[in-house]
């Protein structure tokens, strides 16, 4: 399904979003945009710290990991999803 869905990221400051692309899906000739996640870095601690989006739009830390120097390890968080909080 790749040509229906795809992710990137968007980077502001020191955030970077998480972004799933999908064919919209009534008009098939338009892409929508969900921000699935969001990282934010800690200038001062160098830690990067994991959000979620409830349905207002709104970003909150996502208390099942600890903030981390390593990206990675949050990414990981996000694919594995065991709350269902990020891909539903």
């Amino acid at each position: 399904i790749r040509h229906q869905v795809y992710l990137s990221h968007k980077v502001r400051g020191e955030s970077v979003s998480l972004i799933e692309h999908r064919i919209h899906y009534k008009d098939k000739s338009r892409w929508t945009e969900l921000p699935v996640a969001q990282f934010r870095l800690n200038e001062r601690t160098r830690k990067w710290t994991l959000y979620w989006r409830d349905r207002n739009l709104r970003w909150h830390v996502y208390e099942n990991v600890r903030p981390t120097t390593n990206l990675k390890d949050l990414l990981v968080e996000v694919d594995r999803d065991q709350t269902g909080i990020f891909w539903g």
